[in-house]
């Protein structure tokens, strides 16, 4: 009876365990599945940035639902006990046997999700479209670099001379383009140089984009709102009585939202950089230009208001536009269009990066501009070595990869973070095949 007595501890004792293994650990496995999602999602990146360096397809893979399980099995009996009147040693007649069934703990959890592969003809003709001046404002207004949002956009800008339309050239972003800095004209070559300082200036003058507030723009467009519609509206009006139904003709609703435009923020402005100029007295200087145009009677107001810089939050709109006028040694109003990549691109574009001398990588500046900083240093810092602490890690064909956790690697931490929401704006429900379910049993 006394090994009954010391069983009983032991069944609470395997109780409590079993409710600590089983229950207890929820919060734990919860953030374990999170820091997971995240590693896989990371790692996903850094293996197309890998495969995108070596002209090799990409794929883009998502988790699913997850879901986890627990269940605990505990079975206790009390090990064999020979009790009985009269017991004699070997006397098995009066034996009052219990039989132990076993004695374990089964403590089992197991975590279910489905990851899928997007292979649909509407998600690659999402990543692979030009991304619209709508997405662009939405990275602008998230807290990332203005600058690391123009290198990873934009493809290329085109100038043209509104009084020329033949003088006209294009500025590339290809790091691959070697060579100095060349003003327009005969002899011009498009380099990398050029888009750099294209960049300076649109992060000296604040080219940015924004939604005019109020409703849409002048470019939004109507025609695809739909037909009118005729819908009852219940309760007191003009007419009848109280709660009558009255039928109404409603304005058709819209589903497209308000397109973005560029335009010159001129708070952000810089008086201090390294320009002849300061990037507010070129857009000053384009105003008092286009002004003394008109009283010379080269220019009719029409013509000088098409010239003149669009302000943020002013009047007006001319799309994927802007109007600019270049100083001495140019000394010509030039209208600028930007062209921007597609996600893939944007992928391609950094795998290009990554298979560059880390010499040859295109560095961030920050250029003194009002509440804005921008962390110098390269766009893209991938290391080589492992026994470091790795933001994400990946081993590709033989090269391992590492993004740093340290301040050099913190542009390259918010591409990762730029490219998984641009990736996660171009899914939809529809874009996922039937999912195969694994099963992870620790």
């Amino acid at each position: 009876m006394r090994a009954l007595g010391r069983l009983i501890p032991l069944a609470a004792a395997a109780l409590t365990l079993s409710g600590c293994l089983a229950f207890g650990s929820l919060d734990k496995r919860g953030t374990a599945i999170d820091e997971g999602v995240g590693t896989l999602q990371n790692r996903a990146i850094l293996l197309n940035l890998a495969r995108a360096s070596r002209a090799e397809p990409l794929y883009f893979v998502s988790i699913g639902n997850v879901s986890a399980q627990a269940a605990t099995d505990l079975r206790l009996s009390s090990p064999q006990v020979i009790e009985g009147p009269g017991l004699k040693h070997n006397d098995t007649l009066n034996e009052l046997t219990f039989n132990a069934a076993g004695q374990f703990l089964d403590n089992t959890t197991n975590t279910n999700f489905q990851m899928g592969v997007y292979t649909t003809k509407d998600f690659y003709t999402g990543i692979m479209e030009p991304l619209s001046l709508n997405d662009v404002d939405l990275l602008l207004h998230q807290g990332f670099p203005r600058e690391l949002v123009y290198y990873l956009v934009i493809d290329k800008a085109k100038f043209t001379n509104p009084d020329d339309p033949k003088d006209s050239f294009f500025v590339y972003n290809d790091p691959a383009m070697e060579g100095p800095l060349s003003l327009p004209g005969p002899d011009y070559k498009p380099t990398f140089a050029a888009f750099q300082f294209v960049i300076q200036l649109a992060m000296t003058t604040g080219f940015t984009t924004e939604v005019p507030q109020g409703g849409d723009s002048s470019d939004a467009k109507t025609a695809d709102a739909g037909p009118s519609t005729i819908g009852a509206v219940q309760g007191p009006s003009g007419k009848g009585a109280p709660g009558a139904i009255n039928f109404v003709l409603q304005p058709p609703k819209s589903d497209k939202a308000p397109s973005a435009r560029l335009c010159f923020e001129l708070s952000m402005a810089s008086r201090a950089h390294t320009l002849p100029m300061t990037g507010l007295d070129l857009l000053q200087l384009a105003d008092s230009q286009a002004q003394a145009d008109v009283a010379k009677g080269v220019l009719t107001d029409k013509k000088a208001k098409e010239r003149m810089p669009i302000y943020c939050g002013a009047e007006g709109s001319r799309g994927n536009k802007q109007a600019i006028y270049l100083p001495a040694p140019i000394g010509k109003y030039y209208n600028i269009q930007i062209y921007t990549r597609s996600i893939y691109g944007i992928f391609n574009y950094l795998g290009g990066i990554m298979d560059r001398p880390a010499a040859d990588i295109p560095d961030l500046k920050d250029y003194n501009v009002v509440g804005e900083i921008t962390p110098p240093g390269p766009i893209l810092s991938l290391k080589s070595t492992s026994g470091q602490p790795c933001f994400t890690a990946a081993r590709y064909d033989g090269q391992f990869y590492c993004v740093s956790r340290g301040p050099e690697a913190t542009s390259t931490r918010q591409i990762f973070n730029i490219l998984n929401a641009l990736v996660a704006l171009k899914q939809s429900p529809g874009d996922l095949p039937a999912s195969q379910t694994v099963l992870i049993a620790p």
